[in-house]
């Protein structure tokens, strides 16, 4: 519209001649006052697009109410029936099982306290047979797995120890030559790798055959998936033994006497790397699958390094007849809004064409949000998909491995969290058309240049703080292990939690103070105001450029349109007449600005020719 009338004006002003200066005046008086059919059309077309942006609005709106309900469903794990968005009850739950399992489990130094915690803690905890006032457990509350009385969790299926071990010979082979040729080491044991994984059979033969007693199972008999640790990303295959538990007293004592068999035959040795305790714990009353790992990893330097894993779902999120009907029929519902929304970004994308699309920032934005739901629900397909081959609840003696569905599930909820953190911000691209927002998003996006080049300088200063923190801790404070700990253990100091800076004097009294004292100094004095000095100026800059709406007229102008009649009624308003000489004015006023920026830079264009022609 605004080029229509641009050149309208531009070839009246090429048919008209000056023969007088009064008679120029007054013709260019005339162009500056556009005619009443143009108002009524570019107020028509104003209006037009606010009613289509106040739609899309509104839909977008309607999104994200449905994605709030299924993030909150996801993980709202609560006995409600209805997600509400307290996650207490599931929070509890996780609690209960680390104060029960990981704390004492941490105190395994070695072979010797694994088979301690087996006996002392894990076969009594997940079995108890009597009350805290030493009366027998009844019938009906065996399997659920408490200290002195029986908890809420249920123990679904046996208990499953696994084992993976390291080839005979497997260290590094100059090492080896070298100490074998002094008579200083007969065998070597290395780091755990594929590579040099055993799957011999081992342990002392059987009566029956001669075969050794403890038999490899590759991961697709364990129906396991490989698994990463602290130390070595390990197989699924391994030596397996269940412990068959329904909580009564002969299974009790038949448990105890396979772990002493265990240990008479030496089944943990020096060729054993990590040691794996699975089991499945169900909550009837939340409805939710806990999958717990305890992973003693054993590697080749020496010690024991146990840790609990754990990954706590829904049960509907693997079972779509236990989820909750609003929840999916929510999720449905927004799903086909990301069908539609993804239709429409390949239209404009067809439109546009791929160079005109990508180049702008929204349209990397929106295709990279369409891409994480199709990430997102690719994994969730794949956790149902997956599940409806294994039954639930599974078999009282057998172990059934969750693990790798329970995986799914947390790799979907991650990921849409991601797309959470997405569609909420481009919640942007809608306010940024709204006139009181539009001073805050041009002052962003003025800076956002400069915002990059300061990022690059800061995280070039990070990283050299990082391997100096690297090659001066890094073998004596854990926060200091790796780079990436390194580069994490920095932002928290830069943040003001500065809990190991102590520590880091009592290693190393120069570096440990000279460290800090230069990081805290150079990020949070320097670097930080000038990232405050950048967002300031920017937004310095759109005050002085622009004129600022206040929500108050945006209020009056555009919300409460409708109400007009009322508000004129009680005086709270001016009339529609007045209003409209008001926007026509304003509109001239415009448009008159504009012509005037037109002639500037015409009679720019003609300056510059003279001087090139002279």
């Amino acid at each position: 519209m605004e080029g229509t009338t641009k050149s309208a004006w531009t070839s009246e002003k090429r048919q008209g001649t000056a023969s007088s200066a009064t008679k120029s005046e007054a013709h260019q008086s005339d162009e500056k006052k556009p005619s009443a059919v143009q108002l009524v059309w570019a107020r028509y077309k104003i209006g037009q697009r606010l009613r289509s942006h106040n739609v899309e609005f509104t839909i977008y709106c309607v999104y994200l109410i449905l994605l709030t309900w299924v993030v909150i469903n996801v993980q709202d794990l609560g006995s409600s029936s209805l997600p509400s968005g307290n996650n207490e009850e599931s929070f509890f739950t996780v609690d209960d099982i680390r104060n029960k399992f990981a704390a004492p489990f941490q105190k395994v130094l070695g072979p010797d306290e694994w088979f301690s915690f087996v006996n002392n803690t894990l076969l009594p905890m997940v079995s108890p047979l009597v009350w805290y006032d030493n009366s027998p457990i009844n019938a009906s509350d065996l399997g659920f797995p408490g200290t002195t009385a029986p908890g809420g969790l249920k123990l679904l299926g046996a208990i499953s120890v696994r084992q993976v071990r390291v080839q005979v010979n497997s260290c590094p082979t100059a090492f080896e030559e070298d100490f074998r040729s002094l008579g200083l080491l007969r065998r070597c044991y290395g780091p755990y790798t594929l590579e040099f994984q055993d799957e011999n059979d081992f342990g002392p033969p059987l009566a029956v055959g001669g075969l050794p007693k403890y038999e490899y199972s590759n991961a697709e008999e364990n129906n396991e998936d490989s698994f990463s640790g602290r130390v070595a990303k390990y197989d699924g295959g391994g030596f397996v033994v269940l412990f068959q538990t329904d909580g009564s007293q002969e299974s009790r004592d038949a448990s105890v006497a396979k772990l002493a068999e265990l240990r008479r035959d030496t089944w943990i040795d020096r060729q054993t790397r990590a040691i794996f305790i699975d089991m499945n714990l169900f909550n009837p009353v939340t409805n939710t699958l806990s999958i717990v790992r305890l992973l003693a990893e054993l590697p080749a330097a020496g010690g024991v390094i146990p840790t609990l894993y754990m990954r706590h779902v829904g049960l509907g999120m693997m079972y779509l007849k236990y989820a909750r009907n609003a929840t999916l029929a929510a999720e449905v519902a927004m799903l086909i809004l990301l069908l539609g929304f993804a239709i429409s970004e390949l239209a404009r994308m067809r439109r546009l064409g791929l160079s005109a699309y990508f180049h702008t920032m929204w349209g990397l934005f929106d295709f990279s949000t369409i891409v994480l739901y199709i990430v997102a629900y690719g994994f969730r397909w794949r956790a149902l998909d997956m599940s409806q081959w294994k039954t639930f609840p599974p078999e009282q003696l057998t172990f059934t491995s969750y693990s790798y569905e329970a995986s799914l599930v947390v790799t979907f909820r991650n990921v849409l969290g991601m797309c959470a953190v997405f569609s909420w911000a481009r919640l942007f691209k809608s306010l940024k058309r709204t006139p009181f927002m539009e001073h805050v998003f041009r002052a962003l996006f003025i800076a956002i240049p400069d915002l990059l080049y300061f990022c690059g300088c800061f995280i070039c200063v990070l990283f050299g703080f990082a391997l100096a923190h690297f090659l001066a801790f890094g073998d004596e404070i854990y926060e200091c292990r790796t780079l990436p700990s390194c580069m994490l253990l920095l932002w928290r100091t830069f943040l003001g939690q500065g809990d190991v800076v102590d520590l880091m004097i009592e290693r190393n009294r120069v570096l440990g103070a000279l460290f800090f004292i230069a990081w805290t100094s150079l990020s949070a004095i320097v670097l930080l105001n000038v990232f405050l000095g950048i967002i300031v100026d920017g937004y310095t800059r759109v005050a002085n450029e622009y004129e600022r709406i206040s929500f108050g007229e945006y209020l009056q102008s555009g919300v409460l349109r409708p109400l007009r009649h009322v508000l004129v009624r009680y005086g709270f308003q001016t009339s529609e007449e007045e209003e409209a000489a008001h926007d026509s004015a304003k509109v001239m006023e415009l448009l008159s600005k504009e012509m005037e920026e037109a002639a500037a830079q015409r009679q720019l264009s003609r300056e510059q020719q003279a001087r090139d022609v002279a």
